[in-house]
């Protein structure tokens, strides 16, 4: 499962980096909305094997916090104090101190990332908003990660997945999938249904990570035994529509692909868990989606040759191996000894 998460990984990057169309394959809303199913899918796995809540969450924060600080850390001192949008906390007179107080703990801690979106700022006073240009000036302007939204998100997950994604609550994360989706309903009535609805709020997105859940559940205790040939076909056809995405349009491709994924994960999983290839693969995902914004800001658009249309394929060629290359000196760097640091103290955390 691993090449599948790189892939969508890729996908961000490219939504990001629209310089060769070949290259955006499912895109950036499919590709986050993936990942929400496959961060269900993994949680509902790992959760009920902790001692307790606080050893879940700990564990968590670990997997998130010290790869993405890093990179807060490489923007903050590349861009000389500025973040990618070339604005510094605390030196704007339309934002207000405490507001510069609350985007600087989120930009340390990553909680709330997701709430900076539906904040705005006019005329020096804070207020919630749905739209993303009501702001005088937006405040996710000064997220050091612009894309760590969605780790606001996932914590906002972490949270509570404790409490619902339980064996023994396969009732309840139902029920929750039909509310989050009837809540989708609801904002597309009322005509929210635009960026930041679209895959930001989580509340409707909520339905797609307990879908990752429900299909770990499902399919585990089923123990459908499927042969290899079969497993490998449904794992060359997500990879292969994944690719192509937006070359497909058939209606409902999405809901499409999201079931297909959500259906497969299970098979695949248990076929590509041991091999170490896959898993160094799924494991740069990661360190690619929180540092690519970065390498795009401070070396794509800094080198002319790499900006030259007339070379486009080339150049997305090149940046995707600048990125994945800086990612895989991320891995090794920071991942692998934090990792290291979890193993020792996994003994006190798990049953």
């Amino acid at each position: 499962m691993g090449l599948l998460r790189l892939l969508l990984a890729i996908s961000v990057v490219s939504a990001h980096h629209q310089n060769h169309f070949i290259f955006y394959l499912v895109g950036g809303t499919v590709a986050v909305k993936t990942f929400y199913i496959i961060s269900g899918f993994y949680m509902a796995m790992i959760i009920n094997s902790y001692k307790d809540n606080i050893s879940f969450y700990k564990s968590r924060y670990l997997r998130l916090f010290p790869v993405y600080f890093f990179c807060v850390l490489i923007t903050f001192f590349l861009g000389e104090g500025a973040t990618l949008y070339n604005v510094k906390l605390f030196d704007n007179d339309q934002i207000p101190f405490l507001t510069n107080i609350f985007l600087l703990f989120t930009n340390i801690f990553i909680f709330f990332q997701d709430v900076v979106l539906f904040i705005g700022v006019k005329g020096g006073d804070f207020f919630f908003t749905g739209d993303l240009h009501s702001s005088d000036l937006p405040l996710r302007y000064f997220l050091f990660i612009p894309q760590g939204w969605t780790l606001g998100l996932e914590i906002s997950f972490y949270l509570i997945a404790p409490f619902i994604i339980k064996k023994r609550n396969i009732k309840l994360i139902i029920s929750i999938i039909f509310l989050s989706l009837l809540l989708r309903i609801i904002l597309i009535l009322f005509d929210l249904k635009g960026d930041p609805w679209t895959y930001r709020f989580f509340p409707s997105e909520l339905a797609l990570f307990l879908l990752g859940s429900l299909s770990y559940y499902f399919f585990s205790n089923l123990k459908i035994k499927v042969s290899k040939k079969i497993i490998y076909l449904f794992f060359i056809l997500i990879s292969l529509m994944t690719v192509c995405y937006s070359f497909i349009t058939i209606p409902g491709r999405s809901i499409i692909y999201f079931i297909l994924v959500a259906c497969s994960l299970w098979f695949i999983f248990q076929k590509t868990k041991n091999n170490k290839i896959d898993k160094f693969l799924g494991e740069l995902s990661y360190p690619v989606y929180c540092s690519h914004f970065a390498v795009l800001h401070f070396i794509f658009y800094r080198v002319s040759f790499l900006n030259d249309e007339n070379l486009s394929f080339l150049n997305s060629l090149i940046i995707m191996f600048i990125v994945i290359v800086i990612s895989a000196v991320i891995y090794f760097i920071i991942q692998i000894p934090i990792d290291k640091y979890r193993q020792i103290y996994k003994k006190k955390w798990i049953k």
